[in-house]
């Protein structure tokens, strides 16, 4: 009975597309499945066939115990297959947002290394300025005395004794 109805409905939504019944029959049974399985990439035709695939190796193999498995598992392994999307969106924001961060750490690398050279400019000014403030006026050289001999200034050698 409820296969009847199902097949009176497809026929007057494609016979009558014009009606109010046929556009509501349109929306509920062509508009809205074809919404919800819009996600559906060959990659992910393949990877569910592939995880049936291996569900069916296991229960051919180990009979009742792997079906019994693969029934509590089911409902995990369906939140798995849809969180599979959001996840590659969360990776690609993820991805942009160390892009930029990188971006920024590069700016702020350069930033750090140019105060730290003007840091560096700085000390180094002010020591030379400080050596230069440090440093002794030069001596007038002492009179030469009046013996010839020149006393113990051979010890020192001839600078000295100029």
């Amino acid at each position: 009975m409820i296969l009847v109805m199902l097949y009176l409905a497809v026929l007057a939504a494609g016979l009558w597309p014009e009606t109010a019944v046929g556009r509501a029959l349109r929306r509920l049974m062509v508009d809205l499945p074809r919404a919800m399985l819009a996600w559906l990439t060959p990659g992910k035709i393949l990877l569910i066939l592939g995880l049936a695939l291996i569900a069916a190796a296991l229960i051919a193999i180990a009979r009742a115990d792997v079906t019994a498995f693969v029934a509590q598992g089911l409902p995990e392994g369906i939140g798995w297959l849809v969180t599979f999307d959001v996840a590659t969106y969360l990776d690609v924001i993820a991805l942009a947002w160390l892009l930029a961060a990188t971006v920024r750490l590069r700016a702020m690398a350069r930033a750090v290394r140019a105060l730290a050279t003007r840091m560096v400019q700085a000390v180094a000014l002010r020591r030379s300025a400080a050596r230069s403030r440090r440093t002794r006026p030069a001596r007038k050289p002492t009179p030469k005395a009046s013996d010839d001999d020149g006393g113990w200034a051979w010890a020192y050698g001839r600078e000295a004794c100029a």
